[in-house]
C-alpha cells in the first residue's frame, strides 16, 4: 500500500456491500491496529493458537487496518513469524495467524458491518449453545439489528445451508447475491451444485432430519470439541 495511506478496508470475496460503509471507514480505532467481528468460537480454539480462554479471536473476513500502527508494529514479520514457529499448520489459516497476533490489538465491530451465516442460520440461544463463546458475546439485539439492517453480507460456510453461488441456496438474502451475479459478465453461468466436502453434505442431509434440539446438541459436541482437537492434532 502507499505509504501516505492511513488506512484501508479489507473485504473477502464472499460479500456484498449492503449500505454505506461511511460509519466503518471512520470509526475511531483509538490505539488498535485492526477493528474486526469478535468471532464466536470456544476456549480451545483459542488454546490451539496459544491465547488465553477469553482472548479474542476475530473474523478476518471484513478488516478495518490502520495502516500506520500495521507498520509501526511491525505486524507483517510478526504474522510470518507465527506461521513459522506453526511450521505452515495453523488453524483457519489466515484468520489463526490474524488472531493470534493480533488479539489484543484488535477493536470489536458492530456485527452489522460483517453479518455472517450463523447469525442467520440460528437464533441466539443456539448461537451460544452451538458456539459455546468462553466470555459475553453480542447481545441478541444487536444481532437481530444486523441481520435485519446488514451493512455487509457475509456469507460465510455453515453445514446448515448453501451458499448463494450454489443451487438451492435459502440465505434470507440470497436475492441480493444474485442480483449483482446478474450485473456481471458471468449472467449467463449457471450456479454450482453443492460442492462442499463429504463431511458438510452429510451433515446438511442430517440436519433435515434431526429435531432442531437434538442437531444443535450433536452439532455443537463436534464444533466445540471435536473440531479444535482435530486442529490440534494438525488435521
Amino acid at each position: 500500500m502507499p505509504s501516505d495511506l492511513d488506512r484501508v478496508i479489507y473485504l473477502d470475496c464472499d460479500i456484498v456491500i449492503n449500505k454505506s460503509l461511511k460509519d466503518l471507514w471512520e470509526l475511531d480505532l483509538e490505539n488498535s491496529v485492526v477493528a474486526a467481528l469478535d468471532d464466536c468460537f470456544s476456549k480451545y480454539y483459542r488454546k490451539n493458537l496459544g491465547l488465553a480462554p477469553t482472548a479474542t479471536i476475530f473474523n478476518s473476513g471484513v478488516l478495518l487496518i490502520d495502516l500506520q500502527s500495521w507498520r509501526s508494529h511491525g505486524i507483517e514479520n510478526k504474522l510470518l513469524d507465527f506461521i513459522k514457529l506453526k511450521k505452515g499448520k495453523v488453524q483457519q489459516s489466515d484468520q489463526g495467524v490474524l488472531s493470534a497476533v493480533l488479539s489484543e490489538e484488535c477493536q470489536l465491530i458492530d456485527p452489522k458491518f460483517n453479518a455472517v451465516t450463523i447469525f442467520f442460520d440460528f437464533n441466539y440461544q443456539e448461537i451460544l449453545t452451538y458456539r459455546k463463546p468462553p466470555k459475553e458475546y453480542y447481545s441478541e439485539e444487536i444481532i437481530k439489528e444486523a441481520t435485519n439492517h446488514p451493512y455487509i453480507i457475509h456469507y460465510t460456510s455453515s453445514f446448515l445451508s448453501k451458499r448463494p453461488w450454489m443451487k438451492g441456496c435459502d440465505h434470507r438474502y440470497v436475492y441480493k447475491w444474485l442480483f449483482y451475479k446478474d450485473l456481471t459478465p458471468w449472467v449467463d453461468k449457471p450456479l454450482w451444485k453443492d460442492n462442499r466436502n463429504k463431511i458438510k453434505r452429510f451433515c446438511y442431509f442430517l440436519a433435515k432430519l434431526l429435531p432442531r434440539k437434538a442437531l444443535i446438541f450433536v452439532a455443537s459436541i463436534f464444533q466445540v470439541y471435536v473440531r479444535p482437537f482435530k486442529n490440534r492434532l494438525g488435521f
